[in-house]
């Protein structure tokens, strides 16, 4: 395993929140895409707007309603949240390491100090 002492715990704390920040700002694109990819034009009624975006075969038919937009921002909005999932579990196994390091340091002065064993 590589030593890299640029990315401290702290550090992957931090981009596991930047990355939450912006799967909370893909959610909103995707609610908004959803949203106002469903408003029928100005002057024309929704349920025409409907049976014009069924009638159209193809993938044109959903992106000009919006629908194919959201769904892109929610795709990801999902890798970047389970991206920061990744950033903290590395986070909490980094400062785990360092723990075990601390304890092991600490119990190694502890049996040195004590001196050698007694001859049975």
């Amino acid at each position: 395993m590589r030593h890299d002492s640029d990315m401290t715990p702290q550090r992957w704390k931090g981009a596991g929140v930047a990355l939450l920040v912006a799967t909370a700002l893909l959610i909103v694109a995707s609610l908004f895409s959803a949203l106002t990819g469903a408003v029928a034009p100005a002057g024309q009624p929704v349920w025409e707007t409907y049976q014009q975006y069924v009638a159209t075969p193809g993938i044109h038919s959903v992106a000009a309603n919006g629908d194919l937009r959201a769904v892109v921002f929610g795709v990801f909005a999902g890798v970047t949240f389970f991206s920061a999932l990744a950033c903290f579990a590395w986070s909490a196994l980094g400062e785990a390491k360092q723990q075990r390091a601390d304890i092991l340091k600490a119990l190694t002065a502890l049996r040195t100090q004590s001196g050698p064993p007694p001859a049975a």
